[in-house]
């Protein structure tokens, strides 16, 4: 059988769960960063992964939002991710008690102008959204320092 013959035998929710799986594995190998939840499921919803800050006196930007946990969506779709993806995404920050305040958002296929100026209407608020598409995560992966990488990404969505 053929790759493309394989690649369309696996399910969007197989790839989804394998973009998800690879994601952890990357933050697996972020320094300061430990994945402690995957595919959490709450009553009303479900966070594709959750990570959980070493030390919140740590040397990275994301230490010094002073809070514990980072929520990250992943989306492997074939089109962009939409701004009701992102509104639903603030929603489940909000919704953490004050646990998290920075929200990781990949998106295999980049995102919509309207997800994008979404972010920027929540810039107004503590929340950080850092939207990480497809050249993003390649540049990451390829990076001689990820961790240096990832941290540059969460600093550029802090201050636009």
């Amino acid at each position: 059988m053929a790759y493309a013959e394989c690649e369309r035998d696996v399910s969007s929710q197989s790839r989804g769960r394998r973009f998800e799986g690879l994601l952890g594995f990357l933050f697996g190998q972020t320094g300061g960063l430990r994945v402690v939840e995957h595919n959490f499921r709450t009553a009303t919803e479900e966070l594709d992964l959750v990570l959980q800050l070493d030390s919140l006196d740590g040397p990275r930007c994301w230490c010094h939002l002073g809070k514990p946990f980072v929520l990250v969506e992943a989306k492997f779709w074939k089109d962009p991710v939409d701004q009701q993806v992102i509104s639903t995404f603030h929603t489940k920050l909000e919704g953490k008690r004050n646990a998290a305040l920075l929200g990781l958002v990949f998106g295999r296929n980049g995102f919509t102008a309207d997800a994008q100026t979404q972010v920027i209407r929540f810039s107004l608020d503590e929340y950080v959204m850092a939207l990480i598409g497809p050249n993003e995560l390649r540049e990451w992966i390829d990076a001689s320092n990820p961790d240096d990488h990832l941290e540059k990404l969460v600093r550029r969505a802090w201050l636009a």
